[in-house]
């Protein structure tokens, strides 16, 4: 192997036949790819030259940069798990201890659930503040990363905005409520989410990365789309339809259930993958 190459975000130099004239380091190995043409493979590892030329690449966003948005994606995760875990703890226990509670310990364990709900939201927040702040090195993509920094940036609104609704509306309420608008939150957000990581993942490059959360996003809309469909069918439907609903609503609920977690572990390969680039740098 040759001699470790200084690699930037320039341009390389071309000699007369098109060949580079400037020290560029493999993506995949470091072999110095001075000498050879960008429609070329290098020889030490066989990944195509052109994958090394492209200045869109996470080796060029920072260490910094990249830590951050492995930090935002694990926040999210940690945020979703534990407001699911408040949920599931408030109805649970409110509704068949309800008759047997003094009124003080029930307003204690909804506003205990409450609040972790809302510091949830509040994690939720900054994880995609953070998984979908702009990386340098992206010219050509800064509409993209602009369009999902806004998106995220009105989807934690949404989040903080339901969380307050948890703290405050009776359980009865809260279910009717937030069961539509938590489906419709996780449709925009886990498809905003796996969109993203694709993104990044084709910018590491890890193309198998990619194309599972390619897969993830496809499973997430295609079942969300059931569970609200039975969802409008409970809420606004006659005994018949609202049972059918109960049902539909039921495999949709199971299969974002599935691709949800799908989803968190994608979101942890995420953070793996940038920090194991930022720790090269």
């Amino acid at each position: 192997m040759s001699s470790e190459p200084t690699s930037t975000s320039q341009a390389v130099p071309r000699d007369a036949d098109g060949r580079l004239a400037g020290d560029m380091a493999c993506v995949q190995c470091g072999y110095n790819l001075r000498g050879l043409e960008p429609q070329g493979r290098c020889p030490e590892c066989g990944s195509p030259v052109g994958e090394s030329l492209r200045q869109d690449l996470l080796r060029f966003a920072g260490a910094e940069a990249l830590r951050r948005v492995g930090r935002g994606a694990a926040m999210i995760v940690i945020g979703t798990l534990a407001h699911m875990a408040a949920v599931g703890l408030r109805v649970t226990f409110e509704w068949p201890l309800r008759s047997r509670i003094t009124t003080p310990m029930l307003h204690l364990l909804r506003g205990g659930c409450a609040l972790v709900s809302l510091v949830s939201g509040a994690v939720v927040l900054v994880g995609i503040w953070w998984l979908t702040g702009r990386l340098r090195g992206a010219e050509g993509r800064r509409r993209a990363d602009g369009v999902a920094l806004a998106t995220g940036t009105v989807l934690s609104l949404a989040v903080l905005a339901d969380r307050a609704a948890f703290l405050l509306l009776p359980l009865w309420q809260a279910v009717a409520i937030l069961w539509p608008a938590d489906t419709a939150m996780a449709l925009i957000g886990g498809c905003l989410a796996m969109a993203h990581v694709r993104r990044l993942a084709r910018r590491g490059p890890d193309e198998t990365l990619a194309r599972q959360a390619r897969g993830v996003w496809w499973g997430l809309l295609v079942t969300a789309g059931i569970q609200l469909v039975g969802i409008v069918l409970v809420l606004f439907g006659g005994f018949r339809e609202a049972a059918l609903g109960a049902q539909i609503a039921g495999i949709g609920g199971l299969g974002m259930v599935i691709f949800g977690v799908a989803a968190g572990v994608l979101l942890v390969r995420l953070r793996r993958h940038l920090r194991s680039i930022a720790d090269a740098l």
